[in-house]
């Protein structure tokens, strides 16, 4: 921002007082904004994951300029973030400033435009308290440095500083701009950044720096901070500045994965590797799905504010699950990876009810001391996550029941017992090998139909819910619109459809390249795919939406934290699980193979989940919440997910359930 002069500390307070009015005057003005206000309406409905970004336009305002403020004299300005701008920014930058002043004072005629690069190599190094000034030129000043009229502009000198700066300075200049801008808290340093190279462009000849501003020229920046956390807030085109400037990063990075496909597919050479290392690649193609989730959540949402509830719950059903169906499905098509599936339902089940709420609540009671939302409206949820439990689990209790297993022992030794007549084998690992699902007639011929009919209910279930909050009972979740203000989206419908369709896509990509490293990365760090699946798989697509619950929770607006919760883990009970359900059937079908995959759990996780409900349930029925109620979800949490963590090995190498023993086969000792 150009500022012609600074202000004082009392009119900076001011502008600090102001921008919070304006902030608020524009929350306040959301109320009336339709687009808004269909939003809210759909966070409040069952099923619905309530998204806590803006969808309509807002009007930009400027954080509080902190980083303009001078600081105290016992604080100074020698700080950390000062003086990480130095290590990771300063000295180099500095360099390039010298060697342009270098280049320019051996060509000889350049040497006054060596002069100001030799000053900004100071000013680079540490901009802190100094001015950057656009002074206006006076025709009695040197004319070699004076930008005059084409005619009797000194055209070698200013070639030469061309020549040097467009090689030299740009670049740097232009990398240094990236970075500060790339990690957001440094956008200060970038409008440094950005300001230098444009009057450095067109008038050079004008820019002066001052350790005290007077009343000659501009003020064009002045800093005493590198970082401002305000800029955290910031959006750009609807997204946050965050997922904004992610977004080139995805693009790339799905780009290379179709060059590879495509590669692999025109080559003959079947056993083409990429040329990154395995885990990187892994951690990379995470990353990038985070700001694909928050892509699809906003394009959701804005469709769903611009078309009507019905549409947007359908969306929500459908697109709303998209990025764990697709990972799920190819990991299902590459084969072997079953477990990875089941245990990453369990932990995105645990996570959506203890972990996001936990954390909401854990940063909302810091805040305030307590925060209450509507019980009634939770109990929708409440109940229909005792129903996806019963539908989801009475498979695995069935078959664990009936099932017929076949144990195999190792490590079998004959001891003696402390009864004198006997003596047996102590068998210390056995399991049971869930290939004979493939060949048991329990599974064949009962839980596998079973499975299906629970998979064909649950769906019903979630419908029967949209009905209940959409139609019957509207009145007890949502409030009827007043006011005429119609929002201006900040997507448009178009717009926000082929965001939507390209982010699938996208998505799509990195899971392939997800589920073909998998394997690589347990190997590298020894961890099973329990593990994995439990936290890294299933807390991935859950990011944004942790985000949400924690943004909500500092609004004071409890009850929608909780509700991303419960609505997540709904969706993953009554929609994700009886679809790659159908879906593993279908390959099974294809591949000319018995289904092995489906509703059925390990007993521990069956254990978690069913403890999570009760306690989720238990602590939205109180219908209020503290710091207090928040520690103890998480510490539950951190205690279920340990106990998978500690499955002994021979478990952890093995399939979902196989369960490690110690048997004895005793024998009456002869004679």
């Amino acid at each position: 921002m150009d500022y012609q002069s600074i202000d004082g500390a009392g009119n900076r307070r001011s502008r600090r007082r102001l921008y919070d009015e304006q902030e608020e005057l524009i929350l306040e003005d959301n109320s009336n904004d339709v687009l808004e206000k269909k939003k809210e309406k759909l966070n409040r409905l069952f099923g619905v994951r309530p998204w806590s970004f803006k969808i309509s336009r807002q009007e930009y305002i400027d954080p509080p300029d902190d980083y303009e403020k001078p600081p105290s004299k016992e604080r100074g300005i020698v700080r950390p973030n000062t003086v990480l701008w130095v290590i990771f920014f300063g000295w180099w930058m500095s360099l390039f400033y010298i060697l342009a002043s270098v280049l320019l004072f051996i060509s000889f005629v350049g040497i006054p435009y060596a002069k100001l690069c030799w000053r900004l190599k100071s000013y680079i190094f540490w901009p802190f308290g100094k001015y950057l000034v656009e002074r206006i030129a006076s025709v009695e000043e040197d004319t070699t440095l004076r930008t005059l009229p084409q005619s009797s502009f000194p055209r070698i000198p200013y070639l030469i500083w061309t020549i040097v700066f467009s090689i030299v300075i740009v670049p740097m200049s232009l990398i240094s701009l990236a970075l500060t801008w790339f990690f957001v808290v440094s956008i200060p340093m970038a409008k440094m950044n950005w300001k230098l190279l444009k009057i450095l462009t067109f008038k050079p000849s004008t820019l002066e720096i001052k350790s005290m501003h007077d009343e000659e020229g501009s003020v064009l920046f002045c800093t005493y901070q590198a970082f401002n956390k305000n800029y955290l807030h910031y959006s750009v085109w609807g997204m946050n500045i965050v997922f904004f400037n992610l977004f080139p990063v995805v693009v790339i990075r799905t780009l290379i994965i179709l060059i590879g496909v495509i590669m692999h597919v025109t080559s003959s050479d079947t056993h083409q590797t990429s040329m990154l290392n395995p885990v990187f690649q892994f951690f990379l193609d995470i990353v990038c799905s985070i700001p694909i989730t928050f892509y699809i959540g906003q394009s959701i949402s804005s469709i769903a504010a611009q078309t009507s509830y019905v549409i947007g719950a359908i969306l929500n059903a459908t697109f709303g699950s998209v990025t764990e169906l697709t990972l799920y499905t190819l990991a299902l098509n590459q084969g072997g990876l079953d477990d990875l599936i089941l245990y990453s339902v369990t932990g995105g089940l645990l996570s959506d009810m203890l972990l996001l709420p936990g954390l909401s609540m854990i940063c909302g009671g810091i805040k305030y001391k307590e925060q209450f939302f509507n019980p009634v409206a939770a109990g929708v949820s409440s109940l229909l996550l005792f129903v996806a439990v019963v539908g989801s689990f009475a498979p695995t209790v069935f078959y664990h029941t009936f099932g017929t297993f076949t144990q195999i022992c190792h490590s079998c030794n004959i001891t003696d017992l402390p009864s004198s007549n006997y003596s047996g084998f102590q068998c210390l690992e056995c399991s049971t090998n869930i290939d004979l699902m493939r060949s048991d007639p329990k599974f064949l011929e009962a839980a596998r139909y079973l499975i299906y009919f629970c998979s064909t209910l649950l769906p019903l279930a979630y419908l029967m819910g949209l009905l209940f909050t959409l139609k019957t009972h509207s009145h007890l979740f949502t409030q009827e619109e007043d006011g005429e203000e119609h929002g201006t989206p900040e997507w448009s419908l178009t717009h926000s459809v082929l965001l939507m369709l390209a982010s699938v896509l996208m998505f799509g990509l990195l899971a392939e390249d997800i589920v073909s490293v998998v394997e690589d990365v347990l190997q590298t760090f020894g961890i099973s795919t329990a593990f994995l699946g439990l936290t890294l798989i299933a807390l991935t697509p859950a990011a944004t939406e942790l985000a949400s619950a924690i943004k909500f929770a500092l609004r004071n607006q409890i009850a929608l934290s909780v509700e991303i919760g419960s609505a997540s883990a709904v969706q993953i009970s009554l929609i994700q699980m009886p679809v790659i359900t159908g879906i593993a059937s279908i390959f099974a079908a294809s591949r000319g193979e018995s289904p092995t995959f489906g509703l059925i759990f390990p007993l521990l996780s069956v254990f978690c989940v069913s403890f999570a409900v009760i306690t989720f349930n238990y602590i939205s029925a109180d219908g209020k919440t503290n710091y207090f109620v928040g520690t103890a979800l998480v510490l539950i949490y951190v205690i279920l997910i340990a106990s998978f963590w500690f499955i002994p090995d021979k478990v952890k190498d093995s399939d979902h359930d196989d369960h490690l023993s110690q048997a004895y086969y005793y024998y009456t000792k002869v004679g």
